[in-house]
């Protein structure tokens, strides 16, 4: 993974004409594909995976959660549905430590961080907090790729499916103001409970993060207080729509009225799926899969378009006593969505490996494919391919 990075974030800047055919914004499988097909790069990287069809506008979605305390015990229950961020076209569980979060799925560690203390606000200074876990969200990359990216709160009950078409109708540079509780200056204002930042917005945040720590005296403020004026100062453009989420911290959340793509703040595992099911439009019928391609990893290269997917797997069980070729005749069938949609797909798994050419520095000479390495970094693979509830 860290070469894959490599190429995206410098190869294709410093050695264009290696790299022809992908851009910093392509997913890791195009790079993927563009490598195997190249003879002239001395690769022998295989074919990636089909890759997920994203849905428009994609989204990637990240929380941080700290290891003590109710969060971690919230999203292992979102995990075991794959909801709120786990229903995103791709997501980043970020912890103080390493947790195991179930269905193969680990949190990525910002390390520990000193207590927060209070802002003027009378919330939590946590401003630096956020600054590391924005960091990591930078470097794990993925979001490079993506049309918007969402900062939510553990507690938040967060619905994608709600979220795509308020996001759709506007321009590239700009970030989300989502509550009016008051008016003057400084209001309406982004509160953190979900933050939506376009690519090019946050982008350029990050070419400039420096600037803002610089340069704004952000030490009293809540990170996202800091985080809207650091985007208003570096030139980015604010929207205000107030239907992405209900807070109750802001001007009430009633999960009933079925508009809103967000509600908080749910604490406990009962409050936040019974919000969900508040009305019957909160929760969408399973979505179609994209199809797994068979195993030839050629079927759609993940581009600019991410398509419709094609029609949900249909499960069939053989005549007792029968077994044919391509079937685990000798084993119990598949209990879990999850194994039969492993099953189905063949339990690929991309061992991929890339000896770059020495003309690389040695630091790049390999990488892992981005269907990830290991039977639980495989698992998490294919449990992003399931369809949305699937798991339920």
């Amino acid at each position: 993974m860290g070469s894959m990075k490599w190429v995206l974030q410098e190869g294709i800047q410093s050695k264009p004409d290696w790299y022809q055919g992908v851009t910093e914004t392509s997913r890791f499988e195009q790079v993927q594909k563009r490598l195997h097909g190249d003879k002239d790069l001395d690769s022998d990287c295989d074919m990636p995976c089909t890759p997920k069809v994203w849905q428009t506008p994609s989204l990637f979605c990240w929380s941080l959660y700290r290891s003590d305390g109710y969060e971690v015990d919230l999203v292992k229950t979102h995990v075991d549905k794959m909801v709120g961020i786990f229903a995103c076209d791709e997501f980043l569980p970020l912890c103080d430590e390493v947790l195991d979060l179930g269905n193969g799925i680990t949190t990525t560690s910002i390390g520990k961080t000193a207590p927060s203390g209070v802002s003027k606000d009378g919330t939590a200074a946590n401003t630096l907090v956020f600054m590391t876990a924005w960091a990591a969200v930078h470097d794990d990359f993925r979001y490079h790729a993506h049309d918007w990216i969402l900062k939510v709160d553990p507690d938040a009950v967060l619905l994608p499916h709600r979220m795509r078409p308020l996001l759709a109708q506007y321009p590239s540079t700009v970030y989300i103001k989502n509550c009016n509780m008051y008016d003057g200056p400084g209001w309406p204002m982004m509160f953190g409970s979900l933050e939506a930042i376009s690519r090019p917005a946050l982008q350029l945040y990050y070419d400039n993060a420096d600037r803002c720590r610089e340069e704004l005296e952000w030490e009293a403020w809540g990170e996202d207080l800091w985080l809207g004026n650091c985007l208003d100062m570096l030139g980015a453009e604010s929207v205000g729509n107030f239907d992405i989420i209900g807070d109750g911290v802001c001007t009430g959340a009633n999960c009933g009225d079925g508009l809103k793509a967000t509600y908080h703040p749910f604490k406990s595992s009962e409050d936040w799926f019974n919000c969900t099911v508040a009305d019957n439009t909160a929760m969408p019928p399973p979505a179609p899969p994209a199809d797994d391609g068979g195993g030839d990893g050629g079927a759609d290269d993940g581009g600019d378009d991410p398509g419709t997917g094609t029609a949900t797997p249909v499960e069939t069980t053989p005549a007792a006593g029968t077994a044919t070729a391509g079937t685990m005749a000798a084993r119990a069938p598949p209990e879990t969505p999850a194994q039969r949609w492993r099953a189905r797909a063949g339990h690929c798994r991309c061992h991929a490996s890339l000896h770059l050419s020495r003309r690389r520095p040695p630091a790049v000479s390999r990488f892992s494919s981005p269907c990830r390495l290991g039977t639980a970094h495989a698992d998490q693979y294919f449990v992003s391919l399931l369809p949305a509830g699937a798991l339920g």
